[in-house]
């Protein structure tokens, strides 16, 4: 929900004329579009069974339904299905195919939810797609509620009209909140990857986990071999069941396929991956650029899920996959480290990736969203040297000085700073580093996209 509070702030400041009446031509109108489909109000998540895929499924059938021409992989989880997908990507194009990939959300430009042959799509495909999409939209808005698109259904259907324009042969689809009622569910995928099961937005999705693993199975569909990690039991149990209701294979790490990784170096993980002789016995060696032990998982699903739809693997492409806001090592030495990790689990991932590195102090500027647990961001920061608690966003973080507040009682040894402005905390941090320590972006992917934006500043480069 903090996601789409934010977007309808932005909404506000960008949507004055009815979008639907202009014609999209560049940046500014793609987001004046976009930003105008995010309801004032939105559909109760119990709600949306009754109507999943109606809408976008008309749109699509409007513009020809340039989902046929693709070949899909789908991924579903709690944590680490866009990392899977970016990951998949990088296999793929290694191949020779010509792919496609969607992921959710974007860091610093909407264009990098649509990737076509390893690169954000331009603004002149992305502008041209929802211009062909625009009336289309208007129409449908006229039949009322259940066909009116949303602003995931219109993002969803502009990238499949984008993938199908760009020639793309096969496409890495990433799940948005759920699976069973998400716009991304109107395909039918050659393989589908569930990559975790945790506790996540129980208000929409329930309050146990077999409940959450019950939307993520629902983009399982009979002939589509199923990828998973080690998952929790009950969740197991749930996608277990719903393979053999459909009659699917289930491919589960651990028990069909295997993975060994250590530490290279302190950037960087060497991985062993094998799959069971039932499968052909494939194995493979390679080195991931990544410090964290999730993220070499992560590759292993994505390994398992192009070997199920019959695609080649050339893991060694893994060594140069970059996966931008995820435990991402901008610099070394001094070390600084981005990460959008937000939840318990994500948290506790980042902290094994810090241990990893030769940083004898740490620096920490974190955000959060309103509402967010601080338990799991205070026992990672415990102990720093600094903290600076920022906004990243000024709808949707938490008011920073209560972030402090809460911080410095959870945490037994901090003495959390607030810097409003999280370009300014950033500048100040970066001016305090020297080779022994490693400052560390984290508590909002928003944050992480403004770090992003500030360092590619610094450096020169292209946001």
């Amino acid at each position: 929900m903090c996601f789409f509070t934010s977007l309808l702030a932005r909404r506000r400041r960008h949507v004055k004329l009815d979008p639907l009446t202009r014609p999209v031509t560049g940046y500014r109108d793609i987001e004046r579009l976009l930003l105008s489909r995010v309801r004032e109000d939105p559909r109760p998540y119990a709600a949306r069974g009754a109507i999943a895929g109606k809408a976008v499924r008309a749109l699509l059938a409007r513009v020809g339904d340039p989902q046929q021409a693709l070949r899909f992989l789908h991924v579903a989880g709690s944590k680490g299905k866009g990392s899977v997908a970016l990951l998949a990507e990088c296999l793929l194009r290694a191949a020779g195919e010509a792919v496609g990939t969607y992921t959710s959300p974007h860091l610093q430009r909407w264009n990098e939810r649509i990737r076509v042959h390893g690169a954000p799509v331009d603004d002149t495909t992305l502008a041209a797609a929802l211009e062909t999409l625009r009336p289309h939209v208007a129409a449908l808005d006229a039949h009322g509620d259940t066909l009116a698109p949303s602003f995931f259904d219109l993002v969803t259907a502009a990238g499949l009209l984008v993938f199908a324009r760009s020639h793309c042969r096969v496409v890495v689809l990433e799940a948005g909140l759920g699976g069973l009622y998400d716009a991304t569910n109107v395909v039918t995928p050659a393989a589908c990857c569930i990559s975790s099961i945790e506790l996540e937005h129980t208000d929409k999705l329930g309050p146990t986990l077999a409940d959450v693993a019950a939307h993520k199975a629902g983009i399982i569909k009979t002939g589509a071999a199923v990828v998973t990690a080690a998952l929790p039991a009950p969740a197991q149990a749930v996608i277990a069941a719903r393979c053999a209701a459909v009659a699917t294979p289930e491919l589960r790490l651990d028990r069909d396929w295997w993975l060994q990784s250590q530490p290279g170096s302190a950037a960087s993980r060497r991985v062993q991956y094998r799959e069971a002789q039932a499968l052909g016995g494939y194995r493979c060696e390679f080195t991931l650029h990544h410090p964290a032990a999730h993220m070499a998982i992560n590759a292993g699903l994505a390994i398992a899920l192009l070997r199920a739809a019959g695609f080649d693997t050339p893991a060694h492409a893994l060594a140069d996959c970059p996966l931008p806001g995820r435990a991402q090592v901008l610099r070394e030495r001094p070390w600084i480290v981005i990460d959008g990790a937000h939840t318990p689990a994500s948290l506790q991932a980042l902290a094994g990736t810090l241990d990893a590195l030769p940083a004898a102090r740490r620096r920490f500027l974190v955000s959060a969203t309103h509402g967010k647990s601080l338990a799991a961001l205070a026992a990672l920061v415990d102990g720093c040297d600094v903290l600076v608690v920022t906004r990243a966003d000024a709808s949707r973080s938490a008011p920073p000085a209560a972030i402090a507040r809460e911080l410095a009682g959870l945490a037994a040894h901090v003495m959390p700073r607030v810097i409003e402005d999280p370009r300014a905390a950033l500048a100040a941090l970066r001016e305090s580093l020297d080779e022994d320590c490693v400052l560390c972006v984290c508590g909002s992917m928003y944050l992480a996209g403004v770090a992003l934006d500030v360092l590619d500043a610094a450096h020169g480069r292209q946001a």
